[in-house]
């Protein structure tokens, strides 16, 4: 998926570079935009990648019978990017008063699936007030959910690494080819700036684009069921 988000980006940035005006302050503002995204995409693979160093970092602490808020602040030392920002506010909201369950039903809005399922899980357990022990058989049964399933993409991900990468490959040759057309034709490049090429064969190029990345992933997806 950020892969297919890059390549959407890159074409959409080679389309504004041919059409948009020279204006320095709307280059600005759409480089600050993309670099915003790109910050947030990298803080939520962060913190899904850290779901598994923090769950045993929470079940660490339940074995040893803390309570949930405690193994969480446990499990926030040792989660990074998304995962951190928002086990941190839930904690310190919940030493300001706040319930722990409201805490953590909070910080799950435009949280990752698998952050948003585990926050849910830990924000149920907060509202049954379970005990430690329950606590820590909750994590172990996430922790060992967590490992298969990243063991099992690991092992998806080398078996289609060299499809993937034709098909990124062939993905980039449009915007490449694109923008090395319209530097070498001005007529081509005039096209492109006038209402036909910023309406139709600009947008329509993005979604053949989007779409083309989208079928072949699929298509490597289900050969390699």
């Amino acid at each position: 998926m950020i892969g297919l988000v890059a390549i959407a980006a890159a074409t959409m940035l080679v389309a504004i570079a041919i059409v948009a005006p020279t204006s320095g302050q709307s280059r600005a503002g759409l480089a600050a935009t993309f670099l915003a995204h790109r910050r947030l995409r990298r803080a939520r693979r962060d913190g899904d990648a850290s779901l598994v160093s923090a769950l045993e970092a929470m079940l660490a602490g339940a074995r040893a019978g803390l309570v949930l808020s405690d193994a969480l602040a446990l499990a926030r030392d040792r989660a990074r990017g998304d995962l951190a920002e928002r086990l941190a506010t839930a904690v310190t909201n919940e030493a300001l008063g706040v319930a722990l369950g409201d805490a953590l039903a909070a910080v799950r809005a435009g949280a990752s699936s698998t952050v948003d399922a585990l926050l849910g899980d830990l924000e149920l357990c907060a509202r049954a007030r379970l005990p430690s022990e329950r606590v820590a058989a909750l994590a172990e049964d996430e922790l060992s959910t967590m490992r298969f399933a990243r063991e099992l993409t690991s092992d998806v991900g080398a078996r289609t690494a060299g499809q993937r990468f034709q098909v990124w490959l062939l993905a980039a040759i449009v915007p490449a080819l694109a923008l090395y057309l319209a530097v070498m034709s001005p007529t081509l490049a005039d096209e492109l700036r006038s209402p036909l090429g910023r309406y139709v064969f600009i947008p329509g190029g993005v979604l053949f684009e989007v779409a083309g990345i989208m079928l072949s992933r699929r298509v490597v997806e289900q050969a390699c069921r």
